[in-house]
């Protein structure tokens, strides 16, 4: 097994893609930072400098990313393995109605993040009257629009009949072929409710740090009174 496979959490850890995409991003600021100060005058020293200093920030985070990951791989093959307070499979059209409703959400997302660095660049560059800033603003909500279309939103996998498996737990759920924790090193639940529709939506607030995120798992037609009796389950939890 190579060094890489070895660093990489399994398919289906939390933690997978933005370890893959936090590698591919020191990578291109190895690349591209040196360059970039060679052009504007830096020497050979500081250039040397500000490379070592990007692998050493690298190896900390991907360290950092690899044992959280770890962390996280309990609880997912715990619940793959049966610890699930309720199970079920989405009829196809359930599915295809979800996923068309998840990608539209990230799109949207996206394109809102995509306007925003468009704005804000110019206008915050004018105010402060710093061009370096109009550039740099768009580019970073670009790539931040980026990964929410290629890491986040549901991709061709999601189409796969073992997708439609979903599983909740009282530390993570697990649908779509990914696992998604509810609680962690620094990750806490701190809301949960059952939205009608068709498929039905179990929404859990998820709070990391100061950031809130909204979990959305689909719920068949005939298994609504289940999730919401796990919904009081979750509750009683919270206290």
């Amino acid at each position: 097994m190579s060094s890489f496979q070895t660093l990489m959490p399994a398919r289906g850890n939390p933690m997978r893609p933005i370890l893959i995409f936090v590698a591919v991003f020191f990578g291109l600021m190895l690349v591209v930072f040196p360059v970039l100060m060679q052009i504007g005058g830096v020497g050979t020293g500081g250039t040397i400098g500000v490379a070592l200093l990007i692998v050493v920030t690298a190896i900390i985070t991907l360290a950092a990313l690899r044992a959280l990951g770890n962390a996280y791989e309990g609880p997912r093959l715990d619940l793959l393995a049966g610890e699930a307070w309720m199970q079920w499979q989405l009829a196809p059209d359930e599915h295809q109605r979800f996923l068309a409703d998840e990608r539209r959400l990230f799109e949207r997302r996206a394109i809102g993040y995509g306007l925003a660095g468009l704005v804000l660049g110019p206008v915050l560059g004018a105010i402060l009257d710093d061009w370096l800033l109009t550039v740099i603003l768009p580019v970073v909500f670009l790539v931040a629009a980026i990964v929410i279309l290629t890491m986040a939103r549901p991709g061709n996998a999601a189409e796969n009949a073992a997708a439609r498996e979903v599983r909740v737990g009282a530390r993570g759920v697990h649908f779509l072929e990914a696992y998604l924790p509810l609680e962690g090193p620094g990750t806490r639940l701190v809301g949960v409710r059952v939205q009608p529709g068709d498929p039905a939506i179990l929404r859990l607030d998820v709070r990391t740090g100061r950031r809130t995120e909204d979990i959305r798992v689909p719920v068949p037609r005939d298994r609504v009174p289940e999730a919401e009796a796990v919904v009081e389950r979750f509750q009683r939890e919270l206290g």
